[in-house]
């Protein structure tokens, strides 16, 4: 039976050999904390929250003890959210439709998706078909009768970009934005029509004067009442539009003071995610005339979420999707929402700092939050602390935190209770507080166009400020620090690299400055040199073995902005804006070039990386964590076969063995099996087949399994040699290589097995 299996396998080897090889390596999106919430939903005690990072579920059962309870993540935004029936439809960006099972809501998982070609932005349910507001590509039919197999029944590509979608009888409704409302004949979904369309061309009808911006359209999200949709316009409010004829759609009314996001209709009253305030509630009992009974500001305040995106209604409850937290707010007195709870997650990421099992992340619109990473495919919000300052850098020092807050300059807190962080003093030196780094009981402050600032925080109660470097021609640009040794190495903005003498912090002085071709906004320094993110110009390579001589010893580009920069082993992971985030290997600092890279789904600002995770300050995204790929790999190995966690020096050897040599995983983990620290263990046949389960099928064996492949080593009839081959040739091995981005085997594999044999 092992021959003709054997066979089978070597048959498919030959097929599929090579398809996985190459030098590069994957880094993948595992995790994430924040970012906007875009839309939500209330489903009994449930809210379900659409976000940047995918979906995320409450229970509200005591709205004012809102509990997150799980989270699905995509790779890009998720745009809206619509459940039934325990299943989650998600709106999910350039991912298209994502179909997610919430039998358990602590742990979701994807069972079906149908990839659009547009960019999923709204849903609308009716029985078991999903109307799909596709942006640019229009509107999109979807039978999801089979969750796990979506299937379009037909589309129609509208002019404008389609945001929103509502259903009506034969009429499908949709919000397209700059084209107004598109009505259409969806009676045959395989043959959509048009048969009418609104826009409101004017602008607001009832307001005087009409700025430009005023006329312009962006229909962004619809409700049908009777015959009578409510649109959200961006540009011009709340629309009421009678629709007795789809043909002939007609505006009856017109709240105009609202940049309307999206709404919901309760009673007489619409409410309005206003998406620079927050929530609006208008009375529309008189469809004619409607008028403003209610408001909350969310853009304001210690629960301060920025505008509104989405809001959702239960009983007396009102919840608010806002740009990095959730609002809960009591409507029973409609003209004054009260507010009730607000879960701030991270609003717009700027830097973290890893400290053991947590992170700090410097939140500009927020101030500080402190995150369990204890589980980096899970992190845990454990406190937070708002702050009156954009919060651009964070450095941790014992107990304390050391916030750089632009102009509300730096902010220490005490962390020392990550549950409750607590504001135990604030000093504005000269400048805009950018960048911070703590050495020996002075904080040294990255502040601008005022150079370098240095305050003493020996008492952190009452911090002074000692010295101020504004470089030797008086003026001195200070983007980001980083200490080594008594030389602290700022990023110079437009200057370039300055390397400041601290070793007497109140009399530093600049050593030596590097103009590099760039803008430097972030530095890190390991092992003599100096990794400079120089914006436009990607990745400058300093060598500062001599501070006072620095010299350009390579770069490169990165082809985004490069802003921020740190580096772990061989590799600088440098915050590429726009660009996402590039991994570059500098083994070799001469000659630097690209390993890997991940395009994020917002800004990447700076990174901080822990192990095999690289922790992506990604503002409007929160935080993201990434996973190199095959770092994780090696270590997994390690943890199931010599339940151990790796010296660096191992690590970086058998990486190189499979990203530098091309080694396959089976012939790296072969290395595992035949060390001799593995047979120092002294396993019997049966621990030995449990770990080659573990390690090359991912999973523990069953009771069949495990007496089979026991029987065949104590018969004589394989040895534990042939049983890992057979093994790694197996397709849950090839299925782990996949995920890891690894060739698992090649014909160099096969032959060894092959000799075993004879």
């Amino acid at each position: 039976m092992v021959r003709s299996v054997l066979k089978l396998i070597i048959i498919l080897i030959f097929s599929v050999s090579g398809l996985l090889g190459g030098a590069k390596i994957a880094l993948n999106k595992i995790g994430a904390f924040g970012g906007i919430y875009n839309d939500i939903q209330s489903n009994g005690d449930i809210i379900y929250a659409a976000t940047a990072n995918g979906l995320e579920i409450f229970d509200v059962k005591n709205p004012s003890k809102a509990k997150l309870m799980g989270s699905f993540y995509t790779q890009g935004y998720t745009k809206a959210v619509i459940v039934k029936n325990n299943i989650a439809y998600l709106a999910a960006d350039k991912e298209g439709l994502l179909v997610i099972n919430l039998a358990d809501k602590r742990n979701p998982f994807l069972i079906g998706k149908y990839d659009t070609d547009g960019i999923a932005t709204s849903i609308f349910m009716r029985k078991n078909i999903i109307y799909l507001a596709d942006g640019d590509k229009g509107l999109k039919i979807i039978d999801v009768s089979n969750p796990s197999i979506p299937k379009l029944l037909g589309k129609f590509n509208t002019k404008g970009r389609a945001d929103g979608v509502a259903v009506k009888g034969k009429y499908a409704y949709v919000a397209d934005f700059s084209n107004g409302v598109e009505i259409l004949d969806i009676s045959n979904p395989s043959s959509i029509k048009k048969v009418g369309n609104f826009m409101n061309t004017e602008g607001a009808k009832y307001r005087a004067p009409i700025t430009e911006e005023e006329k312009n359209v962006g229909a962004k999200s619809i409700v049908i009442d009777g015959n009578l949709a409510y649109v959200a316009d961006y540009y011009t409010g709340l629309q009421i539009l009678d629709i007795s004829n789809p043909a002939h759609p007609v505006m009856i009314g017109n709240y105009p003071k609202t940049k309307a996001f999206k709404l919901v209709k309760k009673g007489d009253y619409v409410l309005i995610a206003d998406n620079d305030t927050g929530l609006k509630i208008v009375n529309v009992s008189n469809p004619y005339s409607p008028r403003l009974v209610g408001e909350y500001n969310t853009a304001i305040g210690y629960s301060s979420g920025g505008g509104g995106n989405a809001v959702a209604v239960k009983g007396n409850y009102a919840y608010l999707a806002n740009n990095g937290s959730g609002t809960i707010l009591d409507i029973s007195n409609i003209s004054h929402p009260r507010l009730v709870a607000a879960y701030n997650s991270c609003g717009k990421a700027w830097n973290v700092t890893i400290k053991g099992n947590k992170a700090y992340i410097a939140d500009f619109n927020y101030g500080l939050e402190i995150v369990d990473i204890s589980n980096a495919a899970k992190p845990k919000l454990l406190g937070s602390y708002k702050l009156d300052g954009e919060a651009y850098s964070v450095a941790i020092d014992g107990d304390y935190a050391y916030v750089a807050a632009y102009d509300g300059g730096l902010k220490i807190l005490n962390v020392k209770n990550p549950y409750a962080p607590k504001l135990v003093s604030s000093i504005k030196p000269a400048g805009s507080a950018m960048g911070v780094a703590v050495k020996d009981g002075f904080a040294f402050v990255a502040s601008h166009s005022f150079g370098l600032q240095v305050i003493n925080v020996k008492n952190p109660y009452a911090p002074y400020v000692v010295a101020g470097l504004r470089g030797n021609n008086g003026k001195m640009y200070a983007e980001a620090i980083k200490i080594v040794g008594n030389f602290a190495y700022i990023a110079g903005f437009y200057d370039g690299l300055h390397i400041v003498d601290i070793s007497n912090p109140v009399r530093p002085f600049v050593v030596a400055t590097l103009d590099t071709p760039g803008s430097a906004f972030g530095v890190d320094v390991k092992n003599g040199y100096a990794y400079v993110a120089d914006y436009g110009q990607g990745l400058q390579i300093v060598d500062v073995s001599n501070p006072a001589a620095p010299k350009l010893k390579g770069n490169y580009n990165t082809n985004g902005y490069a802003y921020g920069v740190s580096v772990e082993g061989k590799y600088a992971y440098v915050a590429d804006y726009h660009m996402g985030v590039k991994m570059v290997d500098i083994s070799n600092p001469s000659k630097p070039f690209l390993r890997g890279k991940y395009k994020t789904n917002s800004l990447s600002i700076n990174t901080a990386v822990k192990g095999n995770h690289i922790f992506v300050a990604n503002s409007f995204s929160g935080l993201q964590v990434l996973e190199n790929s095959v770092s994780a790999f090696v270590m997994r190995l390690y943890k199931n076969i010599l339940t151990r966690t790796p010296q660096q020096a191992g690590l970086d050897f058998w990486v190189s063995q499979l990203v530098d040599k091309g080694k396959t995983a089976t012939w790296v983990a072969r290395g595992f099996f035949v060390s001799k620290e593995f047979k120092s263990l002294n396993l019997s046949d049966e621990e030995f087949v449990k770990r080659a389960y573990t390690t090359l099928l991912g999973r523990a064996p069953d009771k069949g399994g495990l007496d089979y492949w026991v029987g065949q080593l104590k018969s004589g009839k394989l040895n534990r040699d042939q049983v890992f081959y057979l093994f790694s040739f197996s397709k849950e091995f090839a299925g782990i290589c996949k995920k890891y981005g690894i060739k698992n085997y090649d014909q160099n594999d096969i032959k060894a097995y092959e000799s075993l044999k004879k």
